[in-house]
Order: structure tokens, then sequence, then C-alpha cells
């Protein structure tokens, strides 16, 4: 399976937390999750951690300026302002569930106590406390 941001590259198998892999790229070290990998993972971590709220975020990350299709499916994927205060998006194909993570946004989402959250993330109404700077930037993404 190849990279959905840079194409060519070959994605590989990466340990991301006890019991949940991923396959990550080694050129931009986004990750995919698959959605049965997560949602077994979710159900057997069991718990929902309380969010933590840090300062500043002391990781690069970056995200493509252009639309991503599933590496798996081929569904082009739906992004989901993460908010909280965390500027990116996550992006979730709507076909086989699963979850691409563009480099560092794991271990962002991990600092934050947000990792056990996606599944949230990805259903709009079950995730609406944001900030009014995460509704200012989704007004710009528009």
């Amino acid at each position: 399976m190849n990279c959905p941001v840079c194409k060519s590259s070959e994605l590989s198998m990466k340990q991301l937390d006890a019991n949940l892999t991923s396959q990550q790229c080694p050129a931009c070290r986004g990750n995919w999750i698959a959605g049965a990998e997560y949602w077994n993972w979710i159900e057997e971590h069991k718990s929902d951690l309380a969010e933590r709220v840090l300062e500043h975020e002391n990781l690069s990350l970056a995200e493509p300026g252009f639309p991503i299709d599933c590496p798996e499916c081929r569904f082009r994927m739906v992004k989901y302002l993460v908010g909280r205060g965390l500027g990116f998006s996550i992006d979730h194909c709507q076909g086989c569930k699963g979850i691409w993570l563009d480099g560092n946004e794991w271990e962002a989402l991990k600092k934050r106590n947000l990792h056990d959250d996606l599944n949230l993330m990805c259903e709009k109404r079950r995730w609406s406390k944001s900030t009014p700077a995460d509704s200012a930037r989704k007004t710009m993404l528009r």
C-alpha cells in the first residue's frame, strides 16, 4: 500500500501504542490506521483519558494542501478539524473507516490524551466543544 500523500512511498508497519499498529510512510512519517484496527484498540483500551491542556505544541506539523484518497479503498477522504487548540485536521475514509494522520499528528494527539477520541472527531455532532479560534479556522477552511 502506498502513502496517500507521497503517492510512491510504500507504507510499513509501525507500533503506535500497545495493541495498535499503523502503516507508516518512511518519507513524510504519516500513519494509516485501519478502521477495524482502531475500533478493536478502543474496545480493548476501554478508558476515555481526560484531555490534557498544554501551553504550546513543540512538534513540527505539516498538512498537505490538497485532498487525499484512501490508500486502502481509494475513496476521497474527509478532513475533520481536531480543534481543542490544535490547528490540524485528521483525514477519515467514509468507505473503510480508516484514518490518515500526517507526520507527528499521532504524537500531538497523544500528548493531549486525544488519541483515544479519533472516532468522536469523525462524528461532528459528538465533537462539538471547540474554541473560538477553532470556529474562525473552520470558517476560513470553507
